[in-house]
């Protein structure tokens, strides 16, 4: 029995060891993030972004004014070859801690648009007229990646 232990043991050691060896010895450079902050105010108008890669992006809220707890539609067209996986969106409070809220990919009835839509909400029942959302869009493209990030602030109908 105690051989037993000993022997499970130095398997177990032996995998870790080997697990780290393998991990420390990969070659790989880790991706550098580009963050792109966007003057345009996404919650009024439409946006063209241009990244670095010279591909342009249209990104288009609706509604209009980033109402709190209603559904809200995010459009990014242009997207071309870029993989539909590839891109990740979420809202997160800029001056006050509100967490990180995802929004979801919507399906689209063309599989060859260039196009993506996403849905999601801003969840609290009210509203800072200070606060200031994010709206970050990470774009993963060949071995680069761009972080879009808009600075957005509710209309409260004045």
């Amino acid at each position: 029995m105690r051989n037993l232990i000993v022997a499970s043991g130095l398997i177990c050691i032996l995998a870790l060891v080997s697990t780290l060896f393998y991990n420390n010895n990969k070659n790989e450079a880790p991706i550098i993030t580009t963050t792109i902050l966007s003057e345009c105010p996404l919650e009024k108008m439409s946006c063209t972004i241009s990244i670095p890669n010279g591909q342009t992006l249209s990104f288009h809220l609706e509604p209009k004014g980033l109402p709190v707890m209603e559904p809200l539609m995010l459009s990014v067209a242009g997207l071309g070859a870029i993989k539909k996986s590839a891109l990740k969106v979420w809202f997160e409070g800029k001056n006050m801690n509100m967490g990180v809220h995802y929004m979801l990919p919507a399906p689209i009835n063309n599989k060859f648009s260039d196009q993506m839509i996403f849905k999601g909400m801003i969840p609290v029942c009210s509203i800072d007229k200070e606060m200031v959302w994010l709206l970050n869009v990470d774009i993963s493209i060949n071995s680069q990646a761009f972080k879009i990030q808009f600075q957005l602030k509710p209309s409260f109908g004045d």
